[in-house]
């Protein structure tokens, strides 16, 4: 009987270690979990806050008070029509591309004329803005057309009567606030190269022109 007693105090015993040790690691656990909340939140609301994520194509865009890099989910077609400018033009079975993508592709030949296109939302309740925007392409290989919401609002370069190309300039398009809409807005750019070269070495940004002429201004 006495040796029945010992085994179940020191059953008890060893029941109350083992609980003890792991309320012990469920509550680090749980701090743990807590300060990795915490950092998520602070991290992601300081890129957040800074733009430093970029807007995909596709995305609602809800303010321009800092710059809005439009990154991936461009669609991308070699070939050449006009109307691929329209907002209303199907481009689903094109090719999704990230952006930048400068330089050679030995697998596709890509001499003539290709098109990206990107698509982003404006809520109806966004906040007004005041200054005028533009949109950023910097150095493209060779010509370029750019269309938004099927209006041009900039070129660069030409292909008749004679090829004309600037390959250096920094491309910055004024983006007329007319020309915004709520919902659907579309940038469709039109490229032609006379190399096997891809076109963009940044990824396209829209941010105010001011900021955008005072950086060029710099270099």
């Amino acid at each position: 009987l006495k040796s029945q007693k010992c085994n179940l105090t020191y059953s008890r015993i060893l029941i109350y270690l083992f609980w003890h040790s792991q309320k012990t690691v469920l509550l680090q656990n749980h701090k743990m979990l807590k300060n990795l909340v915490i950092f998520i939140f602070v991290v992601g609301s300081f890129f957040i806050q800074n733009n430093l994520i970029g807007a995909d194509c596709n995305s609602v865009i809800s303010s321009f008070e800092n710059e809005v890099p439009l990154i991936s989910g461009w669609m991308y077609r070699r070939g050449d029509n006009l109307d691929w400018k329209d907002p209303l033009m199907d481009d689903s079975l094109w090719i999704k591309k990230n952006l930048p993508d400068y330089g050679k592709d030995k697998s596709v030949k890509i001499i003539g004329y290709h098109w990206y296109r990107c698509r982003f939302f404006i809520p109806e309740n966004m906040k007004d803005w005041n200054e005028p925007l533009s949109i950023r392409l910097g150095e493209i290989r060779d010509v370029d057309e750019v269309y938004f919401n099927g209006n041009l609002v900039g070129q660069t370069g030409q292909t008749t009567p004679a090829l004309k190309v600037d390959l250096h300039k920094d491309r910055v398009y004024s983006l007329p606030k007319k020309f915004f809409i709520s919902g659907s807005n579309l940038i469709a750019i039109r490229i032609y190269s006379s190399a096997n070269m891809a076109g963009f070495s940044i990824s396209p940004k829209i941010n105010n022109h001011q900021v955008f002429s005072k950086n060029i201004a710099r270099k």
